[in-house]
Protein backbone atom coordinates (compact mmCIF):
# COMPACT_ATOMS: atom_id res chain seq x y z
CA UNK A 1 0.00 0.00 0.00
CA UNK A 2 1.14 3.80 -0.74
CA UNK A 3 -0.85 4.78 2.48
CA UNK A 4 2.79 5.81 4.05
CA UNK A 5 5.98 5.50 4.04
CA UNK A 6 8.21 4.98 7.00
CA UNK A 7 5.22 4.89 9.27
CA UNK A 8 4.50 8.26 8.36
CA UNK A 9 0.58 9.17 7.21
CA UNK A 10 -0.39 10.36 4.16
CA UNK A 11 -1.51 14.27 4.26
CA UNK A 12 -3.88 15.47 2.07
CA UNK A 13 -3.92 19.10 1.68
CA UNK A 14 -6.84 21.41 0.76
CA UNK A 15 -6.69 22.57 -2.63
CA UNK A 16 -7.06 26.09 -1.68
CA UNK A 17 -3.37 25.89 -0.20
CA UNK A 18 -2.23 25.44 -3.69
CA UNK A 19 -3.56 28.78 -5.06
CA UNK A 20 -0.76 31.61 -5.01
CA UNK A 21 -2.48 34.26 -3.13
CA UNK A 22 -1.18 37.81 -4.49
CA UNK A 23 -2.67 41.11 -1.84
CA UNK A 24 -2.10 44.24 -4.28
CA UNK A 25 -2.25 47.90 -2.27
CA UNK A 26 -5.24 49.60 -3.10
CA UNK A 27 -3.29 53.49 -3.13
CA UNK A 28 0.26 52.69 -4.82
CA UNK A 29 -0.61 49.93 -6.87
CA UNK A 30 -4.82 49.70 -8.37
CA UNK A 31 -5.26 53.83 -8.52
CA UNK A 32 -4.08 56.52 -10.38
CA UNK A 33 -3.42 59.16 -7.75
CA UNK A 34 -2.06 62.15 -10.25
CA UNK A 35 -0.66 63.83 -6.81
CA UNK A 36 2.53 65.46 -8.47
CA UNK A 37 -0.60 67.88 -10.62
CA UNK A 38 -2.21 68.87 -7.60
CA UNK A 39 0.81 69.46 -5.05
CA UNK A 40 -0.89 67.16 -2.35
CA UNK A 41 0.64 64.26 -0.60
CA UNK A 42 -0.83 60.88 -1.16
CA UNK A 43 -2.98 61.08 2.23
CA UNK A 44 -3.69 64.21 1.82
CA UNK A 45 -5.68 63.61 -1.17
CA UNK A 46 -7.11 60.52 0.56
CA UNK A 47 -8.30 62.48 3.80
CA UNK A 48 -10.92 64.73 1.26
CA UNK A 49 -14.33 63.03 0.79
CA UNK A 50 -14.96 62.32 -2.66
CA UNK A 51 -11.68 62.01 -4.13
CA UNK A 52 -11.34 58.02 -4.16
CA UNK A 53 -14.56 58.02 -6.63
CA UNK A 54 -12.89 60.49 -8.95
CA UNK A 55 -9.52 58.54 -9.52
CA UNK A 56 -8.73 56.35 -12.39
CA UNK A 57 -6.72 53.05 -12.28
CA UNK A 58 -3.43 53.41 -13.12
CA UNK A 59 -2.74 51.94 -16.43
CA UNK A 60 -2.35 48.19 -17.25
CA UNK A 61 -3.73 47.43 -13.40
CA UNK A 62 -6.50 46.16 -14.23
CA UNK A 63 -5.27 44.19 -17.19
CA UNK A 64 -2.71 43.21 -14.67
CA UNK A 65 -5.43 42.07 -12.19
CA UNK A 66 -7.39 39.99 -14.99
CA UNK A 67 -3.72 38.10 -15.88
CA UNK A 68 -3.22 37.05 -12.42
CA UNK A 69 -6.57 35.91 -12.19
CA UNK A 70 -6.52 33.83 -15.60
CA UNK A 71 -3.26 32.62 -13.86
CA UNK A 72 -5.39 30.94 -11.50
CA UNK A 73 -3.59 33.49 -8.36
CA UNK A 74 -6.41 34.08 -5.41
CA UNK A 75 -6.64 38.19 -5.51
CA UNK A 76 -7.19 40.28 -2.19
CA UNK A 77 -6.67 44.50 -2.36
CA UNK A 78 -5.42 45.77 0.52
CA UNK A 79 -5.71 49.03 2.05
CA UNK A 80 -6.03 51.68 4.95
CA UNK A 81 -8.34 53.58 6.51
CA UNK A 82 -8.36 57.55 6.43
CA UNK A 83 -9.20 59.23 10.14
CA UNK A 84 -10.23 62.02 8.55
CA UNK A 85 -12.09 61.19 5.81
CA UNK A 86 -15.04 58.98 7.59
CA UNK A 87 -16.81 57.89 3.70
CA UNK A 88 -13.47 56.98 2.79
CA UNK A 89 -13.83 52.86 2.89
CA UNK A 90 -17.51 53.07 1.32
CA UNK A 91 -15.67 54.96 -1.18
CA UNK A 92 -13.08 52.71 -1.74
CA UNK A 93 -15.69 49.47 -2.12
CA UNK A 94 -17.52 51.32 -4.68
CA UNK A 95 -14.30 52.50 -6.62
CA UNK A 96 -13.83 48.14 -6.90
CA UNK A 97 -17.53 48.05 -7.99
CA UNK A 98 -17.04 50.36 -10.57
CA UNK A 99 -13.78 49.13 -12.21
CA UNK A 100 -12.87 45.62 -10.59
CA UNK A 101 -16.52 44.46 -9.76
CA UNK A 102 -15.17 40.65 -9.47
CA UNK A 103 -13.08 42.38 -6.67
CA UNK A 104 -15.28 44.51 -4.48
CA UNK A 105 -15.54 42.34 -1.84
CA UNK A 106 -12.29 41.21 -1.86
CA UNK A 107 -11.11 44.26 0.39
CA UNK A 108 -8.60 43.80 3.50
CA UNK A 109 -8.65 46.74 5.49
Amino acid sequence: SQSSKKGRPKVYLDPIDYVPRVFIEFEDVLIDMGNESVGMSKDELLDMPGVVLSLLPKKDAVAGIKALLNAGCNIWITTKISNKNQGAVSEKIHWLQQYTPWLANRLII
